[in-house]
């Protein structure tokens, strides 16, 4: 049997599942779970996968991710290893913790991310002891639900989870930007919209056993990989396209999008106007893959610490300068146009 499709490509989406071995519990207590989310974020963080959804079951977890970097399996290897590995320290034991791989289905950039989401958070409802329920009683233990991203999407006062990206699936529920209160309202409603009458899986429209989304977005899948290998089966031997770009590429852009001399960007006490902090950002984004915080602020004359407190420094900027977030994201439509 093919082994299941792995498709990697800058800025794809993924709804990534992962079983208990033999259906066994992954999580014995609360304990477990607040572990698993602060890996989550740390494993997010280094290497550059964007976490837009998530939920936690007693025997297996959703994500919801997007991965500029093209790296899944870097991040999921990583991510599930640190993981297993505290589990079986914690409960003293040893062996298999998951059903063999994580399973990923590549997700085209639709709706179909919106319609991903509300199946997501609805799973806690969905185990058989829940769905004899009332309404009522079904809305209440959502809304107390805290092992998803539904709280922090559905009510404006929650937002515990920093490391969550909520801003893309919002605006396709429609409303102002700038009010995130309708927004939140509107997304709850169509979650629970769900609850009233039964909703088909999204899953049920995927193709290749691996792919949601259209016929266009299939046919492109398979024409821009498929070229790269032979076989009975079209589409279990689809692989990546790495992305590959270099520091000297990064520095080139920023230091014409900020109208100041590369070196200065490489320059500790350099004035740049958050140039110096986005080149950092750019290059933790774009070459983390293949390079370790502490390599990349070796090209900054920083330390690793020194590149984590630069990154906290330009998200702050980026908050209170809106002049500066547009040309960071002008700079960085320019870096991703290098990635394709």
């Amino acid at each position: 049997m093919a082994r299941p499709l792995r498709i990697q490509y800058p800025n794809a989406w993924y709804h990534v599942t992962c079983r208990g071995n033999a259906r066994s519990p992954i999580f014995r207590g609360d304990s477990d779970r607040y572990k698993f989310l602060a890996l989550l974020e740390e494993s997010s963080l280094n290497f550059n996968v964007e976490v837009h959804c998530y939920c936690l079951m007693n025997n297996h977890f959703h994500l919801l991710v997007k991965t500029p970097l093209a790296n899944l399996d870097r991040f999921m290897h990583r991510f599930n290893t640190a993981y297993i590995v505290f589990f079986n320290w914690y409960h003293k034991r040893c062996g298999h913790l998951y059903q063999g791989r994580y399973k990923a289905i590549l997700v085209e950039e639709t709706n179909h991310l919106l319609e991903l989401t509300r199946y997501i958070h609805l799973n806690p409802i969905r185990i058989k002891s829940r769905t004899k329920i009332s309404l009522q009683e079904k809305v209440n233990f959502l809304k107390t639900y805290r092992w998803s991203s539904y709280q922090s999407y559905a009510y404006s006062r929650i937002n515990r989870d920093t490391f969550l990206r909520q801003d893309t699936i919002l605006s396709m529920i429609g409303g102002k930007a700038a009010d995130i209160k309708v927004r939140k309202r509107r997304y709850r409603d169509f979650v629970l919209r769900g609850l009233e009458k039964d909703i088909r899986t999204p899953h049920a429209d995927k193709k290749a056993n691996s792919i949601l989304g259209s016929e266009d977005f299939i046919n492109w899948v398979y024409s821009s990989f498929s070229h790269k290998f032979s076989g009975e089966n079209e589409y279990s031997k689809i692989s990546e396209l790495s992305p590959s770009l270099s520091i000297k590429a990064i520095i080139d852009v920023v230091s014409s999008g900020f109208k100041i001399q590369p070196d200065a960007l490489k320059k500790k006490y350099m004035r740049t106007g958050g140039g110096r902090e986005a080149a950092i950002e750019f290059a933790c984004r774009y070459l983390r893959g293949r390079q370790s915080l502490s390599e990349i602020g070796k090209l900054f004359n920083l330390s690793a610490a020194g590149v984590i407190l630069s990154r906290d420094r330009l998200k702050n900027k980026l908050a209170e300068n809106s002049a500066l977030r547009h040309k960071f994201e002008r700079i960085e439509k320019k870096i991703i146009s290098m990635l394709k």
